[in-house]
């Protein structure tokens, strides 16, 4: 570089800083502390100068070139504030060997402090405060108790220190508990000589004509007299500059708020996924500060990405729980997270209430004021995030001020979606509030006004049946099922049947998780059994059952008790039961008492587009699986009419997918089309339309098998298999790879078929397949039994039972890649 001709007016200096130590490749860039450490090095020299740590000095002491030398620059603190660094000077004849000192912390007055622990996960956060301060005059950093405001800012103030020639000074308030030395205490951080009269006059005439930043942290409980402070300030002293921490905003003229968010939690459960991740990283990193034998690998990876993710990302608690790698494993870290704040406590020399994750939340909460406290204690009950109308019924009319003030103070999260504001607790602040709920002995109460609130709900969005409620369900699933748990123990029978009967009817039990028994759970009820709603919930019960892979039998001998309770009571055969009814003999290979209850619930739709269009999808399915191809083709033919009358996208897709089912053989060209049509409709309402895109991809790919068009039929299966595996339900999943090893049968690879095949045998009952991909499981092993060898194929069935999902869907992926070459 010395030697270049570089063509400008003034010769081109380049600095250069040296470490040496260990990095990690990812996504074709170096991370890591001594990767940072190395920039810190380079950020502190001058042009022309080379810099090098202590560690790269003794490494090259003695293998120098002819000519170098190493100049001894001494101990600096650089600005990552971690421990100081002795740094040496590359010196050489040709190189120039004058600088002025080194930019680091010691160049520049100021009394930020010297950081223990490694900065990590918070770059773009550091560059994004920065950015706000060239702006903006005042920024407040604010966000809940452990996210690590007080460390950001510092990490801020030492960052961009070179801006300011009278310094970065810190005046941390968190030990101020007299309204009246807050002024004092800012006073001595920035150093205001002694004797210059009352601080509050004293500080502005001392800062007038500097250019400084001023750092302020913990205003959340001094926000009076730090607000009246700020604004003498701003107006008296012109190149003054604020970087504040609060738990919520000063409320100043010309304040830019930045919220800092959590740490995103990993994106996978392996080491490396762990290791590209902020919370991953800070929680290895803190783990070998704590046991220096600590090794992230992939047994142990699981465990510290759940960790992450269910402390929120919250830094404290994430130092927290790594601390504990002393004496636990993660796993057992994992299992007692129960009880997080007996868990999380940090030692004696811990800040106050950082050595303790209740600490840092009791701070907060005794922030607020009494009705805020209640309502924060309150609102725990939702476990899932929530709107105003449902705030309103566990607090009271006044809901939206109480919220208001809560997310201001950070103990609330607001969030738009779709045009409506969502409101949630981060998982362990809502613990921490819960115990607040316990402790005012209003659990009871709060929890019955969830329930009733949601049993209403509910109730109103499973009458409408709509593709709209069916999303709104969805988005409630979790607070539905929080209050049907809470109705449950109360032995409420009817909100709870309607809780559960709110899923019934709208295609979301394999959609919502752990509610998918919501329905078996209200049936279990003592006295459910002699409710009116209690037989067309049997038959709900009886169809959920077939989804999930149990006994066919089983499923059809409850739907026949629901008629025989529902004649007991005296209580009519609704449509939804009887779709229910038609669904179960459908799949337990009761056809003509399918038939004649998907008949039955046709002629109660009359007038009813939407109910019209899910029976004649029942019975156009039904009658293809008897063999009636003209009879399922007019009932499809009438679902799609049903539904573009009822103007439903959602259940269009569904009219159109049995009618590419009944014409597969007529037309299949033209169903083609009509499959990728439902699976556009399908990806345009994920998550809902999963099972919709999935099963029309399959269907489309077994379409392309029978026309030879290999590499299409592939492309559709990968999409298929991929999805079903990751997001589908067990009867997704089987059938989509019963249908893969339909396919590859027909292509001729009748191995890698019997082993897919057997797979999907054993993810979902053969018996219930058989309805979903048109042959049973004798026609199948028959066929498959004049091409391999009977013992052959034993062994493929025996290999496959198993075999875990990943390895079956790995293997499915590498069988079609080999029947496309």
């Amino acid at each position: 570089l010395q030697d270049t001709d570089w063509a400008t007016p003034v010769p081109l200096l380049v600095r250069m800083g040296l470490n040496s130590g260990e990095a990690e490749l990812r996504d074709g860039d170096y991370y890591g502390q001594s990767v940072n450490r190395a920039a810190r090095i380079t950020a502190a020299a001058h042009g022309g100068q080379v810099a090098i740590s202590q560690t790269t000095a003794q490494l090259l002491e003695d293998s120098l070139p002819p000519g170098v030398t190493l100049v001894d620059l001494g101990e600096h603190r650089l600005r990552d504030l971690a421990r100081t660094e002795h740094v040496f000077q590359v010196r050489h004849p040709d190189l120039p060997s004058e600088f002025p000192q080194l930019r680091t912390l010691d160049a520049y007055p100021t009394n930020l402090p010297a950081q223990r622990t490694s900065f990590v996960g918070r770059e773009e956060d550091v560059d994004a405060v920065a950015t706000e301060l060239r702006e903006h005059r005042v920024v407040t950093i604010t966000g809940v108790g452990g996210v690590g405001k007080s460390r950001l800012a510092v990490q801020v103030a030492a960052t961009i220190l070179p801006r300011f020639p009278d310094g970065a000074w810190l005046c941390e308030l968190a030990s101020v508990t007299d309204e009246a030395l807050v002024a004092d205490s800012l006073a001595d951080a920035v150093g205001v000589p002694p004797g210059s009269g009352p601080a509050r006059e004293a500080l502005p005439w001392f800062l007038r004509d500097r250019k400084a930043l001023l750092v302020i942290d913990n205003c959340e409980h001094m926000l009076g007299p730090v607000i009246e402070v700020v604004d003498d300030i701003l107006a008296r002293c012109p190149r003054v500059v604020v970087l504040a921490t609060s738990r919520e905003p000063l409320g100043v003229a010309g304040e830019r708020t930045y919220a800092l968010n959590t740490l995103l939690p990993p994106a996978g459960a392996d080491a490396r996924a762990i290791r590209s991740s902020a919370a991953g990283r800070l929680f290895v990193e803190r783990a070998q500060a704590a046991r220096h034998d600590f090794v992230l690998d992939d047994d142990n990876a699981t465990a510290v990405g759940e960790i992450c993710t269910r402390l929120d990302g919250i830094p404290l608690a994430i130092e927290l729980a790594a601390a504990r790698v002393r004496s636990l494993t993660p796993a057992q870290i994992l299992d007692r997270l129960d009880e997080r704040f007996r868990l999380l406590t940090g030692g004696t020399r811990a800040r106050g209430r950082h050595q303790t994750l209740r600490g840092a939340l009791a701070w907060s909460a005794d922030l607020l004021e009494p009705e805020e406290r209640d309502a924060f204690a309150r609102l725990s009950v939702f476990a899932a995030p929530f709107d105003i109308a449902a705030a309103e019924a566990v607090i009271d009319a006044e809901a939206w001020e109480h919220l208001d003030a809560l997310v201001d103070k950070s103990l609330m999260l607001a969030e738009e979606v779709r045009g409506e504001m969502r409101y949630r607790m981060l998982e362990t602040v809502r613990e921490f509030a819960a115990e607040l709920l316990l402790e005012s002995g209003a659990v009871a109460e709060a929890r019955t006004a969830h329930a009733h609130h949601y049993s209403r709900l509910a109730a109103t969005l499973g009458a409408e049946g709509s593709y709209r409620s069916a999303n709104a369900i969805r988005r409630e699933a979790r607070n539905m099922g929080t209050a049907l748990s809470w109705l449950a123990a109360e032995r409420d029978v009817e909100r709870s049947l309607q809780l559960g009967l709110a899923f019934e009817s709208l295609y979301l039990f394999r959609e919502a998780g752990g509610v998918g028994r919501m329905i078996e759970t209200a049936l279990a009820i003592p006295g459910a059994h002699e409710h009116p709603l209690a037989p067309r919930a049997m038959a709900a019960a009886a169809n959920r059952s077939i989804s999930r892979g149990e006994s066919p039998l089983a499923a059809y001998t409850l739907a026949r008790s629901s008629l025989d309770l529902a004649a007991e009571l005296g209580v009519e055969i609704g449509i939804q039961h009887r779709l229910n009814l038609a669904a179960t003999y459908m799949r337990s290979f009761h056809l003509e008492e399918a038939r004649e209850n998907a008949l039955a619930a046709i002629a109660l739709s009359a007038g009813d587009h939407l109910q019209a269009t899910r029976s004649y999808v029942v019975l156009a399915a039904l009658e293809r699986w008897r063999g009636d191809l003209p009879a399922s083709r007019a009932a499809a033919d009438a679902a799609e009419e049903a539904a573009r009358a009822a103007e439903q996208p959602f259940d269009l897709a569904y009219a159109l997918l049995v009618k590419g089912y009944a014409m597969e053989e007529v037309d299949p060209v033209g169903v083609l089309e009509i499959y990728h049509d439902a699976v556009r409709i399908g990806e345009e309402r994920l998550p809902g339309g999963m099972p919709l895109v999935c099963y029309s991809l399959a269907n489309a790919a077994r379409v392309h098998a029978r026309l030879g068009q290999i590499d299409e039929m592939v492309e559709d299966l990968v999409r298929a298999v991929t999805l079903s595996a990751a997001h589908g339900s067990r009867e997704e999943w089987g059938t989509v790879l019963a249908i893969a090893g339909m396919c590859l049968w027909v292509v001729g690879a009748p191995v890698d078929a019997a082993t897919v095949f057997s797979a999907a045998a054993n993810v979902f009952p053969m018996a219930n397949l058989a309805i979903s991909v048109g042959v049973t499981l004798e026609e199948m092993q028959q066929q498959l039994t004049e091409a391999i060898d009977r013992d052959d194929l034993g062994a493929i069935w025996e290999r496959s039972s198993a075999m875990s999902d990943r390895e079956v869907r790995d293997f499915t992926l590498e069988a079609l890649a080999r029947v496309r070459g």
